[in-house]
């Protein structure tokens, strides 16, 4: 299966030249956890799979928020309404000022092609209210695109730390002979793989400083229900989705 290959071809150039942007990204994220900052998650359509692989995940931080938007996450009919929601401008920089979000947070960004409005808006005002933004992106393919923002400006142009999937010009990487266009997408995989060695990294830096990191357990074994209660009253402060 060409599909396999491919994504073993993925993570090898990952693991080749992200861990240190990888670490970067995990030592914001445990600083934050440290202090008294909170974390976010956002994607548009498809991005957003990756924000709830992280958002109240059984194994995953208690303390990711999701940045819920609506009409950006396949919520709304037609579906291509979302694909024009998402080059709106100030939709992405409401959404984080209306938040709350400020000085010593984290902002978690996914944006494959890095080139729409609403989460380089989201970005910009991000930084500009203090907050340290990590954009999950592929360079490739924002390099060879256009921005839709005002400013001229792609995702990784407007973060702090910025993690490469390192796939493919318009994500789908398989060729087909009775086909126009590739297809079969990676950044789903990789993306999870990507915010998954975050939350790795950020376990140990939190360990390393003797700090019990705030991870859910599966609500599913017994004393699930318990545990988890026990890290939404020590953190529930920082927890905006309960």
């Amino acid at each position: 299966m060409r599909f396999l290959t491919e994504i073993r071809r993925l993570l090898d150039e990952l693991e080749a030249g992200q861990l240190e942007a990888i670490d970067r990204a995990a030592t914001a994220m445990a600083t934050a956890i440290r202090g008294s900052g909170s974390i976010y998650a956002f994607g548009s359509s498809h991005a957003n799979l990756i924000a709830q692989e992280m958002v109240y995940r059984t194994g995953g931080l208690a303390v990711v928020n999701p940045l819920a938007a609506p009409g950006l996450q396949l919520d709304v009919q037609p579906l291509t309404l979302g694909s024009q929601m998402e080059r709106y401008p100030r939709y992405g920089a409401d959404l984080v000022r209306y938040r709350g979000i400020t000085a010593g947070d984290v902002v978690i960004l996914h944006s494959v092609s890095g080139r729409n409005t609403v989460t380089i808006d989201a970005a910009l005002a991000s930084r500009e209210l203090g907050a340290t933004v990590i954009a999950i992106t592929n360079l490739t393919y924002s390099r060879a695109s256009e921005s839709r923002h005002p400013s001229g400006q792609l995702l990784y142009q407007c973060a702090d730390i910025v993690i490469d999937n390192c796939g493919a010009i318009g994500d789908a990487a398989l060729d087909f002979e009775t086909l126009p266009t590739k297809a079969v997408p990676t950044s789903t995989v990789i993306g999870a793989v990507i915010v998954n060695l975050m939350l790795e990294r950020t376990i140990e830096l939190l360990e390393a400083a003797g700090v019990e990191a705030p991870v859910l357990q599966s609500a599913n074994l017994p004393g699930g229900d318990a545990y988890n209660d026990r890290i939404f009253a020590r953190y529930g402060a920082r927890i905006h989705y309960m």
